[in-house]
């Protein structure tokens, strides 16, 4: 299953509107400046991380297959300079300055 670009999140979308908690503040610009490296799927996949998501459950819900979100979430990590899923959550929560 193809997915068109419109579905995929902003950096806008992503620090306007969290998922389920997570409430990174638009104002933070280290936060933009770091979203802003993540392709839409890393982004997508981000947001699926930070509700907590496992790679099989991210897997299921995109269509795609679990070493594809493998390879994205360590995209990801590298991209946002972090080393857990844990730690991709505190950034898209943060409140303060990177």
């Amino acid at each position: 299953m193809i997915r068109s670009q419109k579905n995929t999140p902003t950096v806008a979308d992503m620090v306007r509107h969290q998922p389920q908690g997570v409430t990174a503040p638009a104002e933070d610009p280290e936060l933009r400046d770091k979203l802003s490296k993540l392709t839409g799927r890393e982004r997508e996949i981000s947001l699926h991380i930070a509700e907590g998501k496992t790679n099989s459950e991210i897997a299921e819900d995109l269509c795609i297959s679990i070493r594809t979100v493998e390879r994205h979430v360590a995209n990801i990590f590298n991209k946002l300079d972090v080393s857990s899923r844990v730690k991709v959550r505190q950034l898209l929560r943060s409140r303060t300055s990177l």
